[in-house]
């Protein structure tokens, strides 16, 4: 929400759209484009061996079009949401994503789901890109992976955008009784003081400053009550 409409909200729509949002939000030097799907999903073609390559292309060629239409650059994405039908997607996924975004790798944060807005869609994808104001830029912090295409952290004025970061590597995943005796305090406490903070120190910041935080939990009803314990 902006107040007192100080930074000029402009609504953009794709001629092609079957839902009653808006495609875009432009507000100030941000653009934000929820929901990105493949259009064509709504009456879907028989399966095929492709199909996730094949919709991962189709949804981020629509991104780009969605982008553009606000005036904003494909090299200018911040931040990916990405949701998908199911894990088999991904590895579709990021082997079109990495032709997409040679410009600049916006910060990623992924989540699989047994269906999405559209039941028969694969993929879809919230965006936060921005149109750099003059004598302002985009700064990548604490790298970068090119294999997959997605930046730890960008920042761009006082906001700082992080990636989703998990503990799946085998070799940095913490014993479950190292903190608390409970695997999800261990693992929170772990991405928080050991993965993100070390991300956040070198843009200046501290988990003091989070605004907004996304928790993805894998069983929410066994780890809600030790989640936030901690």
């Amino acid at each position: 929400m902006t107040r007192q409409g100080a930074l000029g909200i402009r609504i953009h729509r794709m001629a092609d759209d079957f839902s009653p949002f808006p495609a875009a939000v432009r507000a100030g030097d941000f653009i934000f484009a929820p929901c990105i799907l493949n259009q064509a999903a709504i009456n879907p073609r028989p399966l095929d061996a492709w199909q996730s390559r094949h919709e991962s292309r189709i949804v981020l060629e629509r991104l780009k079009a969605v982008i553009e239409s606000a005036g904003g650059a494909m090299a200018n994405v911040i931040n990916l949401l990405q949701c998908f039908q199911g894990r088999g997607q991904t590895a579709g996924y990021v082997e079109e994503r990495v032709h997409h975004f040679r410009g600049g790798v916006p910060t990623s944060t992924g989540t699989a789901g047994t269906a999405l807005a559209t039941p028969k869609a694969l993929i879809q994808l919230d965006a936060v890109g921005v149109v750099p104001s003059p004598g302002k830029a985009l700064e990548y912090i604490g790298g970068t992976s090119q294999a997959a295409s997605y930046s730890n952290a960008i920042a761009y004025g006082d906001l700082v955008y992080f990636s989703g970061i998990m503990t799946s590597d085998p070799k940095t995943q913490p014993d479950p009784t190292r903190w608390f005796g409970s695997a999800v305090k261990s693992e929170l406490r772990f991405i928080m003081q050991e993965r993100f903070a070390p991300i956040a120190a070198s843009a200046g910041c501290g988990i003091g400053d989070i605004a907004v935080a996304h928790f993805h939990l894998l069983n929410p009803i066994a780890d809600l009550g030790p989640f936030r314990e901690l």
